[in-house]
This record gives C-alpha cells, structure tokens and sequence, in this order.
C-alpha cells in the first residue's frame, strides 16, 4: 500500500486482494511506516476505529474514549480523502 487511508475498511481491502481466489501459498504482508510520519498517525487512527466499530456492531470488547480522543477522531475523519481538517 502506497499511503494509508482514513477509512479502516479501505485498508483492511488491500491485503484482503493479496489472497486471490485459488491461492494455496501462505500471503505475508508487511507495512513499512516510518516514525513521526501522518501514516503511522493514521494507522494508530484507523485501529481506534476499528475498536469503536466492535463496539457499535454489539462485540464485547470494551472501548473508552475521552472527549479529546472522540473529537480528535471526529477532526481527522471529517474531511478524509479531502485534504480537509475540522478545527
């Protein structure tokens, strides 16, 4: 993957792809991000999204998010493939 998206769903897709139909060899794939980068902060992003979807599809793994986690989530999901940021 060139970049990492916003959106969890999109991201899990790619490597999803690497196991085609008729595969029979084990698929490895390996992320490279480097530290400090807007990836590495979308990716810590995306895996907080991930937890909130297991809550609000009925999962029991637990989430708490404080007020500035959820707006700070809110902020750089709003204006995604767009540029944009919520201020």
């Amino acid at each position: 993957m060139p970049r990492a998206p916003w959106n969890p769903a999109v991201e899990d897709e790619a490597p999803d792809r690497a196991h085609l139909i008729g595969q029979r060899h084990p698929v490895t794939v390996y992320r490279i991000v480097a530290a400090g980068t807007i990836e590495e902060v979308s990716l810590e992003l995306n895996g907080r999204k991930r937890e909130l979807r297991v809550c609000w599809r009925g999962g029991d793994a637990p989430v708490r998010l404080t007020a500035e986690e959820l707006l700070e989530l809110v902020r750089s999901g709003a204006g995604a493939g767009r540029g944009q940021r919520l201020e």
